[in-house]
């Protein structure tokens, strides 16, 4: 049998060796700062405080925290990091030209100190364009129309971080509860996930690549239109650095984004988008129908993990009188493309109408370089997000709530994604020059499902112009009922009815208001056996749409609805039918069209244009390999660092003022706030590291 020994010896002796995840660290911060990267970031994270440490600080422990291997999945605590690196805080501050790391509560208390506005925006697209020009200007990380045109194809989506609320006693004896994420979340709708409060992270991230290009968080569910309104500006430098142009981007989207307010945000930054719509209500009219029934019907590439879907042209919807008077000139209309599969019951989003299951889709691309099937796949290739916000979720663990100030979140998932764009440039880097790989384009093929009718030969009859009848205008005075109507109802507990209603609110002039500020006027009374009499207030979608959380109020889990009911019990007020106003006056009322000139049509049907003769062609990079061959070469790599000569000045005594600036304590420049941390001129950090793969000891620097 063989003799075995045990020799245990206390390591603590040893500050020298770095443990092994500190390696990625180190050629991170190495690569950030040879390239001028790091000094950059020290400016942008620029946060008014009175002391304590600075930007640049806190963006080294939270590089290092993702970097940091998680104990289990579901760990990415700031505390639990904190507690990991206690024996190595002055090496790893030293790593980054730092003399001392900042703790669990100095990081704590800067993140509750960032400002969420546009320097964090601005600061944030800054960061994550930093060395993406090469790669997302690369042949194979683009897509090609029918013509064989190269597009940039964008995906936007806001995911949700549920927060769940315990459960808080109350008593006499009891201060009054205060909850610390009423700050940062707010009730909405969570979709899959459980609970009562969220956060929504909206990210823009290229299809090619996979780079994350921005990021933004707002309290609640996201207010669609303002968050695309606000991250569409990041996308001109970046395609400017790129040397790529602006008409060859397209930006996808799912049905939050399918109004006018978002569809106005992307024609104001001149980006191509691609929605799908809710309209659903255009498919019930007689004329519309009729175009269905004898439509051209083509068959969807698929992957066979769904229902096997056909497309055809819609036409054109010119939005009518839902535009404001300064609206762009690319808004005036819109393409619309339909899709259906054959369905018992709905599923899923659509509208279930004679045996078919149809969906809704605009976009302002050409038909011919994108034609129906073509564009209906470029939709549903955006489900490759989804799996990267999972693939963001697991390797980063940026699931979890970071600071119950909204701005700190923010950052910290700004830095998490920022690793992210460094490991798979990192990776590219690693793989070497990445050829474009020539391959010839393949004839584009259709299938057609469903043929139209042959038409007689005959002479084409001028189509007849359609003049609108004039609308009628609502009065702008209140009529008698309806005045008696809100005086009674006045007196009623608002505050509790409302409360199932998140941002619902009572006006005692105006009545029931939605969250956008219009008008819900009272529609029935509602009288069942054994329950109190209650007042219906309803909202029609047709007059939501120029709203920007049309989606929010109509949509959702539950199947589309064409109106939105608010119930309010009104027991023992004695009201009847009669009490109601015959035509309730709305807040919101429609401009009167110009009587002497003829208004378009709102739908104008397709007209037949030939599309190009090559098959679309779908980005061929694969970044995750590039990620996973950057974690390759970090196996076995270890790094031992020696500091030395680092002793700081004596300081002079606390009485003794060097500057009538120090006297007077005035504010510190940001060049002074920096510099209070930084190691001093004379110090040397002598960093070895040891690794297997040749690359990551011959790293190039230059980008």
């Amino acid at each position: 049998m063989a003799l075995h020994t045990l020799t245990v010896t206390d390591g603590r002796g040893d500050t020298t060796h770095l443990p092994d995840w500190a390696a990625q660290f180190v050629i991170l911060i190495r690569v950030l700062r040879d390239r001028g990267w790091l000094a950059r970031i020290a400016e942008l994270l620029r946060v008014k405080r009175q002391g304590g440490y600075v930007g640049l600080d806190i963006f080294l422990f939270l590089q290092a925290l993702m970097v940091w291997p998680r104990p289990d999945r579901r760990t990415r605590a700031i505390k639990a990091f904190d507690s990991a690196c206690s024996f190595c805080r002055s090496q790893l501050a030293a790593v980054g030209g730092r003399r001392k790391w900042p703790g669990q509560s100095a990081v704590s208390r800067f993140l509750s100190a960032v400002p969420a506005g546009l320097p964090l925006l601005t600061a944030g697209a800054e960061m994550l364009r930093m060395g993406v020009a090469p790669l997302v200007s690369h042949p194979d990380a683009q897509s090609r129309d029918t013509h064989g045109q190269s597009w940039h194809v964008l995906d936007f989506d806001p995911t949700v971080l549920a927060i769940r609320q315990r459960a808080l006693p109350e008593g006499e004896d009891l201060p009054a509860p205060d909850r610390r994420v009423s700050a940062i979340a707010a009730p909405g709708y969570s979709g899959r996930k459980r609970g009562e409060v969220q956060v929504s992270i909206g990210a823009l991230q290229h299809e090619g690549s996979g780079l994350w290009l921005q990021t933004m968080a707002q309290p609640g569910n996201a207010l669609v239109s303002s968050m695309l309104g606000a991250m569409l500006g990041s996308i001109g430098p970046w395609l400017a650095a790129a040397d790529q142009a602006m008409d060859r981007a397209v930006v996808r989207a799912d049905g939050a984004a399918g109004n006018i307010l978002s569809l106005q945000a992307f024609a104001e930054h001149g980006v191509h988008y691609l929605t799908r719509l809710a309209w659903y209500r255009l498919l019930e009219r007689p004329d519309v129908r009729a175009h269905l029934r004898a439509a051209r019907w083509l068959q969807v590439p698929d992957s066979g993990s769904g229902p096997t879907r056909q497309a055809a042209e819609m036409g054109t919807w010119p939005w009518a009188g839902a535009l404001p008077a300064d609206a762009p000139a690319g808004l005036r209309e819109a393409r619309l493309v339909v899709t259906r599969f054959a369905a018992d019951s709905k599923r899923g989003a659509g509208h279930l109408q004679e045996g078919w299951q149809y969906e809704l889709f605009g976009t302002d691309l050409d038909a011919s370089a994108w034609p129906a099937p073509e564009l209906v796949e470029l939709y549903y290739g955006r489900s490759c997000l989804e799996n990267r916000f999972a693939q963001v979720m697991a390797e980063l663990g940026l699931d979890k709530l970071f600071s119950t100030n909204l701005g700190g979140h923010w950052l910290v998932v700004l830095v998490g994604l920022f690793t992210w764009n460094l490991r798979t440039i990192l990776g590219a880097q690693r793989a070497g020059p990445l050829p474009a790989i020539d391959q010839m384009p393949q004839p584009r093929r259709e299938t057609v499902l469903a043929a139209p009718p042959p038409q007689p030969a005959c002479a084409a009859e001028p189509e007849p112009v359609i003049v609108a009848a004039p609308l009628p205008q609502e009065s702008q005075t209140p009529q008698p009922k309806l005045n008696s109507l809100l005086a009674r109802l006045a007196d009623k507990d608002w505050s509790a009815i409302v409360a199932r209603h998140p941002g619902w609110l009572w006006h005692a002039d105006q009545g029931l208001l939605c969250p956008a500020g219009l008008v819900a006027p009272p529609h029935r009374i509602r009288i069942k056996d054994g329950k109190s009499p209650a007042l219906v207030f309803r909202t029609h979608e047709r007059d939501c749409m120029p709203c920007g959380q049309r989606g929010q109020c109509f949509g959702g889990a539950r199947p589309y609805r064409y109106q939105r009911d608010v119930t309010v019990t009104v027991a023992g007020m004695g009201l009847s039918k009669a009490d109601l106003p015959r035509h309730p006056t709305a807040q919101h009322t429609r401009p009167a069209p110009v009587s002497d000139q003829p208004m378009p049509r709102d739908w104008q049907p397709p007209l037949p244009v030939p599309s190009g003769p090559w098959a679309v062609q779908p980005p061929r990079l694969v970044p995750s390999v590039l990620r996973a061959g950057l974690a390759q070469a970090m196996l076995g790599a270890a790094v031992r660092l020696l500091l030395a000569s680092d002793e700081p000045p004596t300081p002079p005594p606390l009485w003794h003022a060097r500057s009538a600036a120090q006297r007077q304590h005035r504010r510190l420049t940001w060049t002074q706030r920096l510099n209070r941390n930084a190691l001093s001129p004379d110090a040397r950090v002598d960093v070895r590291l040891t690794a297997r793969d040749r690359w990551l000891l011959e790293l190039p620097i230059a980008a």
